[in-house]
């Protein structure tokens, strides 16, 4: 969710330009947003690909079972880089979905360089190694295991209740 209506509680273009980001993301990288294990209570799927794609490890984070080519992997690198601009903290940094369409359309448009998502500096300040990989190396695992069956959620951290009070 938005931190903007989190906090206030209202619906605007850039509230769904931010959950489309995150909808990019997950798709990309095989991973609910809901879903991301980590010890640090702060991480997020957006936080976490943001961390991969300052320490240019971006394709650490794609799907492994997509099985992508050279070209589809950079293909992947600039939507995530896209997402990651649709879930800006600031959001009128973020870009409307005109824009956003016009990004994909156009692959040799330039994008600028995303600033930090939200809940990026709680995240660092009590940053311990994150799990993108191996939630879904386990997911991929049980889908195997226990086809219909949903992993069980005790070893699930949700971000839904996050104290949003500094933003």
């Amino acid at each position: 969710m938005a931190p903007e209506y989190i906090t206030k509680g209202r619906l605007t273009e850039k509230v769904d330009v931010y959950s489309f980001g995150v909808l990019m993301i997950e798709i990309i990288g095989g991973v609910k947003n809901t879903n991301l294990e980590s010890n640090n209570y702060f991480d997020t799927l957006v936080t976490d690909a943001w961390k991969h794609f300052q320490s240019n490890t971006i394709t650490e984070i794609i799907d492994e079972s997509l099985m992508l080519s050279e070209d589809q992997i950079e293909e992947m690198k600039r939507e995530i880089h896209l997402g990651l601009l649709c879930t800006q903290a600031d959001p009128s940094l973020r870009p409307n979905m005109s824009k956003v369409l016009q990004i994909l359309r156009h692959k040799d448009m330039d994008m600028p360089y995303p600033t930090k998502p939200p809940f990026l500096y709680e995240s660092l300040r009590f940053s311990s190694s994150s799990s993108f990989h191996s939630f879904h190396a386990k997911s991929q695992s049980n889908d195997r295991n226990s086809p219909g069956k949903s992993q069980n959620n005790d070893s699930l951290r949700t971000h839904d209740h996050q104290d949003h009070s500094n933003l």
